[in-house]
């Protein structure tokens, strides 16, 4: 359990700016970045703590409640994690990822909803998650994040730009499918 405090405290004076996953918002106004993510991933054991998970899907990042500005995206990526009990492959773990999202990004202001631009991304990132499975298929996984995205914005001609540090708090419902290995899985 100290572990896991010590990681929380890091990840949370490590943040620079607020964006948020690999879905991100581009706006950054008050430093606190909300992300709800529905997505699919395959967990496949690759020791008695570690698994190795690509996923997809979709969600939505913003940086702020009251500006909202949200972006609304689809992912992909893969990701390592490192569970904290042997053989259990939920509650806790911290993950290392990496992943692509092209992203729509508005600004809605007095009812309407004004379309700022659309994007890709491209996000390598660490993060601490605590995963509950509900049903056999379904989880639940609130998590915290520090990631460096690479941002392209597609109306313009230039380059790949840094986004820098960022931190993320986030929500995703999973339909997660755990490969059994019985040599793994309790």
């Amino acid at each position: 359990m100290k572990r896991i405090i010590i990681i929380f405290t890091l990840l949370l004076t490590l943040s620079i700016s607020s964006k948020a996953d690999i879905i991100y918002s581009p706006y950054n106004y008050f430093n606190i970045a909300g992300s709800f993510e529905f997505i699919g991933s395959y967990e496949m054991p690759f020791s008695s703590l570690n698994t190795f998970s690509p996923w997809g899907g979709f969600g939505i990042v913003s940086s702020s409640i009251v500006s909202f500005s949200p972006s609304i995206g689809s992912e992909i990526g893969v990701e390592v994690r490192q569970y904290f009990r042997r053989d259990r492959f939920k509650r806790f773990n911290i993950g290392l990822y990496g992943g692509m999202a092209y992203m729509m990004n508005l600004s809605i202001s007095r009812a309407h909803i004004y379309h700022d631009s659309n994007s890709v991304g491209f996000v390598p990132g660490i993060k601490l998650t605590y995963k509950f499975k509900e049903k056999p298929r379904m989880a639940f996984e609130p998590y915290i994040g520090i990631s460096n995205p690479f941002h392209y914005e597609l109306a313009d001609s230039g380059s790949w730009e840094n986004l820098g540090i960022v931190y993320t708090i986030g929500f995703r419902i999973s339909l997660n499918e755990l490969k059994h290995r019985k040599k793994y899985v309790a």
